[in-house]
């Protein structure tokens, strides 16, 4: 699915399949005649259903066999809907009742066979349940005693069982856990924050070749704790944040040049595309979608960034050979650790001798940073990819 943010413009905000048919919704009315939300049969648009539509569609999710939509919403079909609504193949449904006010939805995910909601929100059906809820079918429960902070967008990471969300969340675990980067993941147990700063205004979050990947909406360059600039995008490299090239750019007839945002993130042909509001991806034209070539061979910022260590071959499929210089001996033994991209140790060893094996074992197919430590010290850093 592809998930997009906001937008004052009619737009299409989220895209999902559901009986064999694309489903596009947002707060348009020109699809098709379709209001909200039109079908795509594979040659035509059509309305999704009859009866009345009113508010604005921000994600759909299928579960259980049933279309599920949420965001600001008023109106299904004719069906009275708060917020969140059920399309159970005829008709829609009120699901749940979101505390009154000012509350809404903006993110629907499945994540281990359950529904995730996320928004702004401090009760479900009465119950005290903060920006976040699951559903498992039957019942609505609080997920980690909450989020303080608005959750945009979630995305499951189903390789490494994380549910991510990202937006303006301040803390997780029900407040107890700072969240700097505004960024973290679920595991079905407790919540865990990516990144010590800075906030990075986050449009989107997805998974790509094992690294999470950002989209942001700022106006100005965001400066990670490394000293780099984002722009529009971003990727975790297990320690910081770090721009993706050069970034997303909006430039004016003027010619003035503007950091741009991003809204979506899909993959195709092994490719991550990106969609926002952007007319040039680093220095090369793009109308408001591009796509990034993952060629480890083609990035120089994915070569082994260290001179000393070697790691043969990189990239490795099955095993690789870590070599140590000579003038190390005296560092011996030390500590060899490898880290996937939220920070989280994958692989570790002790190195006794200047030369020892890695093997891929049950890693999946990605980069990952790999440290030397002899104690608190770190004496040694570089990445290295697996294919």
């Amino acid at each position: 699915m592809m998930k997009t943010g906001y937008s004052r413009f009619p737009s299409v905000f989220a895209i999902a399949e559901y009986n064999g048919e694309i489903i596009a919704a947002g707060n348009y009315g020109g699809i098709g005649q379709a209001n909200l939300i039109a079908r795509w049969d594979g040659s035509t648009w059509h309305p999704f259903s009859t009866g009345s539509y009113s508010g604005t569609i921000r994600d759909l999710a299928v579960y259980n066999g049933s279309l599920y939509a949420v965001g600001n919403i008023q109106q299904l079909g004719g069906a009275a809907i708060l917020d969140i609504g059920r399309w159970d193949g005829s008709s829609w449904f009120p699901v749940c009742s979101l505390s009154l006010g000012l509350s809404q939805l903006f993110a629907a995910e499945v994540f281990t066979n359950e529904l995730y909601i996320g928004g702004y929100f401090s009760s479900l059906n009465g119950s005290p349940m903060y920006n976040m809820a699951k559903f498992d079918g039957t019942t609505w429960s609080s997920v980690g005693g909450g989020v303080i902070g608005d959750v945009i967008k979630l995305y499951a990471d189903t390789v490494n069982n994380r549910l991510y969300t990202c937006g303006n969340i301040v803390s997780v675990n029900g407040g107890a856990t700072p969240c700097p980067s505004n960024v973290a993941y679920w595991d079905g147990v407790t919540w865990t924050p990516v990144g010590n700063g800075p906030a990075l205004y986050h449009e989107a979050v997805f998974v790509f070749k094992n690294q999470l990947y950002i989209g942001t909406n700022w106006p100005t360059a965001q400066i990670t704790n490394s000293g780099d600039s984002i722009y529009g995008i971003a990727r975790w490299d297990g320690t910081d944040w770090k721009p993706l090239g050069k970034g997303m750019k909006y430039i004016d007839t003027n010619g003035t040049v503007y950091p741009a945002s991003v809204h979506a993130f899909a993959l195709l042909n092994n490719e991550l595309v990106v969609g926002g509001g952007f007319t040039h991806a680093g220095d090369t034209a793009a109308n408001r979608i591009a796509s990034w070539d993952y060629t480890p061979v083609s990035l120089n910022e994915l070569s082994n960034q260290s001179e000393k260590i070697k790691i043969i071959p990189n990239p490795f499929s099955q095993t690789a050979v870590v070599q140590i210089p000579e003038t190390w001996q005296k560092h011996l033994p030390c500590n060899f650790k490898m880290h996937d991209s939220s920070g989280k140790t994958v692989f570790q060893t002790k190195a006794t001798t200047l030369e020892f094996l890695i093997s891929k074992k049950k890693l999946q197919p990605g980069l990952y940073l790999y440290k030397l430590t002899l104690g608190n010290a770190e004496i040694g850093t570089g990445k290295v990819i697996i294919e």
